[in-house]
């Protein structure tokens, strides 16, 4: 039974994912934050990323094996995955597919940023800073990695996007989420960084075609970063300093908390009917807009 004391105490405990989840839809929050219910189904996307992040950590600390390592946590990831869920035909291509995309990310961002690497000092990974804030609200920061270029600390933030065009890299400055780790990292007192450095690596944009068999496609796959022009499947960029202040960061989390303290059940959470579809259904749809009760979500005892 979700109590008062319960909904206080879990709507206290703040992080970029959850501020970003509830000004995108409330109900989405109560869910997620307040009722806790787990999404037990397998997230490809997931497994990339993580893979990604460990493969550019390890590129970062200089690691000659990164490469055996990568394919030796790919091979845990892949087993652990199907321990937990029965895939399908389609998801066990697909995490065929992963292994060569992830070899083919990272042997691409070693060529084409090996002078970055080479002047940069990995410092730590998914470092997690807790900032007490009024009314007994906490905030969790945790960034990819904690780097060092030229004796001055950079958040490093990584990305895989769909495309690098024009658009998404103005938004680099104007980013929520890196904006709120460097203002609150450096308000907490515990390190003081000069910028970040975000990067972009695009997906695969890439389709099997008619006459081409699985081999010549994976082939064509996993050539795919090994390109001349750098800016068709990478962005790299420092930024010293981001576009939005303090003052407003602070301002958008506290106007965060003054609604939230309003929110007391979850009529309070109410729905955003505009994120329902997002690059693909809410994980909450079925629930909240047909009345289901989807055995893919689970409520923790």
């Amino acid at each position: 039974m979700i109590t008062d004391k319960i909904v206080g105490e879990r709507k206290r405990k703040l992080s970029f994912s959850s501020i970003d989840c509830f000004l995108d839809c409330r109900r989405s929050f109560w869910y997620s934050r307040i009722e806790r219910y787990e999404i037990i189904m397998p997230n490809l996307n997931f497994f990339i990323g993580n893979l990604i992040h460990k493969g550019v950590e390890l590129l970062f600390k200089k690691e000659k094996r990164w490469l055996d390592i990568i394919n030796k946590e790919y091979k845990t990831m892949k087993m652990v995955l199907r321990s937990k869920y029965p895939l399908t035909y389609t998801q066990e291509e697909e995490l065929i597919k992963i292994q060569i995309i992830v070899e083919g990310m990272l042997k691409g961002y070693l060529k084409h940023y090996k002078d970055k690497i080479s002047k940069t000092k990995h410092i730590e990974k998914e470092m997690v800073i807790v900032v007490p804030l009024k009314q007994g609200y906490r905030f969790k920061i945790k960034f990819d990695n904690l780097i060092e270029v030229k004796n001055k600390y950079y958040i490093h933030e990584l990305k895989t996007k769909r495309s690098i065009d024009v658009s998404a890299v103005k938004a680099i400055k104007n980013d929520l989420q890196t904006n709120i780790y460097y203002h609150f990292a450096n308000k907490s007192g515990k390190i003081k960084v000069s910028g970040i450095l975000y990067d972009i690596i695009k997906k695969p944009s890439i389709r099997q075609k008619k006459q081409e068999t699985k081999t010549g496609y994976l082939h064509r796959l996993k050539k795919y970063y090994d390109v001349d022009d750098v800016s068709q499947v990478f962005y790299s960029e420092y930024i010293e300093k981001p576009i939005i202040s303090e003052n407003n960061i602070f301002n958008t989390v506290f106007g965060v908390i003054k609604d939230l303290e309003a929110c007391k059940n979850i009529k309070d959470f109410y729905k955003n009917y505009k994120y329902c579809y997002v690059y693909g259904r809410c994980d909450y749809y079925r629930m909240c807009i047909l009345g289901e009760k989807p055995d893919y979500l689970v409520k923790p005892k």
